[in-house]
């Protein structure tokens, strides 16, 4: 298997730890992040357009396949990255308190998120899911059968 087909791709740098919880934001506003699932092509040409008309994107996670994604963000790390959102730098130990699990196993999902790029870890050891809300943009289809 590909790295491409192991790891989403992120169209837009994350924050460090650092700069999300010295950033200002606008009153009422949130910072989203998209998930979805496309081809490789189609994320660089995004990020290929944004660069070239320098418009500013709403950060997007891509993923190759729908199993890809089911697989990575698995109902026990759904729930930590929600308990995660707008909440800034946390240790896994409250991470684990949030989601009410024992520390182990959420630091084994912790890992894996970090591993994919999807949590960032500061300094001070922390992690960080630096968005307020996450927004899913996918189709599902049937497959076609063919005609014998």
């Amino acid at each position: 298997m590909s790295m491409d087909e192991k790891s989403p791709t992120i169209s837009s740098e994350l924050p460090s730890s650092n700069e999300i919880s010295s950033s200002k934001q606008e009153p009422g506003s949130k910072r989203t992040v998209v998930f979805d699932v496309r081809t490789l092509e189609a994320s660089l040409d995004d990020v290929a357009d944004a660069w070239t008309n320098e418009t500013p994107q709403v950060p997007r996670i891509s993923f190759v396949s729908y199993e890809l994604m089911h697989k990575l963000l698995a109902p026990n790390r759904m729930a930590i990255l929600r308990a995660m959102l707008g909440a800034g730098p946390l240790s896994i130990r409250e991470v684990s308190r949030r989601v009410d699990r024992d520390f182990k196993g959420v630091h084994s999902d912790v890992a894996a998120l970090r591993g994919s790029g999807l949590l960032r870890k500061g300094d001070d050891g922390r992690v960080v899911f630096p968005y307020d809300e996450i927004r899913f943009d996918f189709w599902v289809k049937g497959q076609t059968k063919s005609a014998a």
